[in-house]
């Protein structure tokens, strides 16, 4: 905070008025002096840049100065500026001004569009002087406005540079250096937030290493920015410590440049070749050569400081002479240049990390939407994987519904069974018994059968997939030469990687839609043989009610015999020829397991035939050529021949 005593700018100016002709010269300068007599038509011109001879008084001593300056008064120091303030009051025909009241009332006006709170405009010394031929009475102003001290905060510590006394010009080192530090805090904006959705490993792989690149850079950035202003402001009389952690911060980022830097970036060049790891060293490179200039007047402000604590013997009480001439104005304006060097060369590295970004945005969501066009045209949720789905489904229920009946049936002879006491009494009935158990195990064995019926028809599906082989750079995008070689181009940074990546990326779109029509012709046919198929299978379970559908009866028959040798015979006779058809209503299930897996591997190999025919130039001819376009195109954007 600034000392409590009153704050005043005060403004300087040359104001040239055109004389009436034959006006003699001192009655014009007398009506600007009292402002009485009518002077010219004039009216306010422009502001511009001039060097005239001007006085500002601090406190009633005058103050020569070779160029129009600003002072700055607080208390009872205060620093000069320079600023530009010239006004040309030029004639103008139709404007007339009767007074030199009125002429300084147009002044005000313009000192107040110029500098607000404007409070006094004083006339310092009048000058006769001929512009253009015609003579102008020229008058040299001073104009004061006051700032109450509540509402003056200074902007930034006065630089000392490690001394106790104002080096002349550094009121600027702040400026510039906090305009290079907003540059260098943004550094990492757009990378520190940025997350990956698709799976694609080359996409996770390229935003580590920018990352790296942006948040091991943006410190060692701040901290050079934060030396500095360290160094500017600095008292201390510690001219070696806080200049040489001002030189050492450089250092640190110009290691960074030639020694981490590559070791960060060259993971990159066999995932997507030099583009991005080029635009990273020449960035660097960029920006060394800001570092380069802060290193080189670091050190000889070091020098000039060291200089002037020698020859003053003491690091607070050195003349403003001693100052002058070993930190003079002229290499601070170097350190000034330096910093906005590095100001205007950071926004390459920016840009670079930004453009990576957003390519490596473009690249994941276009993943995601690829993924989702993949799983809609032969993943589980397609409409081709629906049909099988559907004909997988019939044909399971179709069992699924046949040995449900058949087990309710079988449990209902076994009830009935129960309630047969009297055939209970023969000798072979335990016989029969086990023979009618065994009925009911083939359900029991089919069931765990491995696979199971269900699985061996779901595994159509699988080879509905495994049918995509052919043409497996278009389907399986997350393992693919060619999806990995069009985000590749894109997240490279290329010369053209956007112009390529545009160019090609929906060309795996439109085979994709291509291959939906052609694999439907093939799974449609298969779904009408599956029909049959099952159609066939519901005829061939039907058969295995005959199979028991009278043991109930002929049961029945023999438990009303009474002779218990006669009741025999018709027991032993049932199980002997229940045993036999137990046996064949056994094989019918072993049979219809094998029928159902044959007929499953029959259809994934008609499958494949078919699919590897429709797509045998997609997977021969076109992805390979498509490969190549896009890696001419990297290569030689609009000029590549082979498209």
């Amino acid at each position: 905070m600034a000392s409590k005593a009153a704050t005043v700018l005060v403004y300087a100016l040359r104001m040239a008025v055109e004389m009436d002709v034959g006006e003699p010269a001192s009655a014009t300068a007398a009506s600007m002096a009292d402002f009485s007599v009518p002077i010219s038509t004039c009216s306010v011109f422009r502001a511009v840049s001039i060097r005239p001879k001007l006085s500002v008084s601090r406190s009633g001593t005058l103050l020569p100065m070779s160029a129009v300056r600003l002072a700055l008064v607080v208390g009872s120091k205060f620093a000069i500026r320079p600023t530009a303030s010239w006004m040309l009051v030029k004639a103008a025909s139709n404007s007339a001004v009767g007074s030199a009241e009125e002429l300084w009332a147009r002044v005000d006006r313009a000192f107040a569009m110029a500098v607000p709170s404007c409070e006094t405009v004083v006339p310092v010394s009048f000058t006769i002087r001929t512009i253009s031929g015609k003579p102008y009475a020229v008058c040299d102003i001073v104009a004061a406005t006051r700032f109450e001290p509540a509402n003056y905060t200074a902007a930034e510590p006065r630089p000392e540079f490690t001394v106790g006394v104002s080096v002349p010009g550094t009121n600027r080192v702040g400026l510039a250096a906090n305009q290079a530090q907003t540059i260098i805090s943004n550094v990492k904006s757009s990378s520190e937030s940025f997350t990956i959705r698709a799976e694609l490993p080359l996409l996770a792989s390229v935003l580590t290493v920018v990352q790296n690149v942006a948040n091991q850079f943006q410190p060692l950035g701040t901290a050079l920015i934060t030396s500095i202003t360290t160094l500017a402001s600095d008292t201390s009389g510690n001219v070696d410590t806080v200049y040489d952690a001002a030189i050492t911060a450089v250092d640190n980022t110009v290691t960074f440049a030639d020694v981490t830097l590559p070791g960060l970036t060259n993971p990159l060049i066999p995932l997507i070749g030099r583009a991005l790891l080029e635009k990273f060293e020449d960035s660097l490179k960029h920006i060394g050569k800001a570092l380069t200039a802060l290193k080189a007047v670091l050190i000889e402000l070091k020098t000039g400081t060291k200089n002037a604590v020698t020859e003053a013997g003491s690091t607070t009480d050195i003349s403003a002479t001693i100052i002058n001439r070993t930190l003079p104005r002229a290499t601070i304006t170097k350190l000034v240049n330096a910093l906005h060097m590095l100001r205007a060369n950071v926004p390459i590295l920016k840009y670079t990390i930004d453009s990576t970004i957003e390519g490596l945005g473009i690249a994941d969501q276009y993943m995601l939407d690829l993924s989702a066009k993949v799983d809609s045209t032969i993943g589980e949720k397609s409409s081709i994987a629906a049909d099988l789905d559907g004909i997988i489904g019939s044909i399971d229920r179709t069992i699924t519904d046949t040995m449900t009946t058949v087990g309710t049936d079988l449990a209902n002879l076994k009830t009935d069974y129960a309630t047969l006491t009297n055939l209970a009494t023969a000798a072979s009935a335990s016989k029969l018994t086990a023979v009618l158990g065994a009925f009911e195990a083939n359900l029991v064995e089919l069931s765990s059968k491995d696979p199971t019926i269900l699985a061996q028809l779901n595994s159509l599906k699988e080879s509905l997939l495994d049918v995509y082989d052919v043409a497996a750079p278009l389907y399986f995008i997350f393992d693919s030469t060619l999806v990995n070689t069009l985000i590749a181009t894109l997240v490279a940074n290329g010369n053209y990687s956007q112009y390529c990546f545009y160019k090609y990326k929906d060309y795996l779109f439109a085979m994709l839609a291509a291959v939906t029509m052609e694999a439907r012709e093939c799974v449609d046919k298969e779904v009408q043989r599956l029909e049959y198929f099952r159609k066939t299978i519901e005829i061939m379970l039907n058969l295995l009610f005959f199979d028991f559908e009278d043991i109930s009866g002929d049961l029945t028959v023999c438990n009303e015999i009474s002779d218990a040798t006669s009741l025999e015979e018709c027991v032993a006779s049932l199980e002997t020829i229940y045993t036999r058809l137990e046996a064949a209503f056994g094989d019918m299930f072993a049979l219809g397991y094998d029928i159902i897996s044959h007929e499953v591997k029959a259809t994934s190999n008609r499958l494949k035939i078919c699919m590897r025919l429709s797509q045998s130039e997609l997977g021969d001819t076109e992805i390979p050529m498509l490969i190549t376009k896009i890696t001419d195109c990297a290569a030689l954007g609009p000029t590549a021949e082979n498209d």
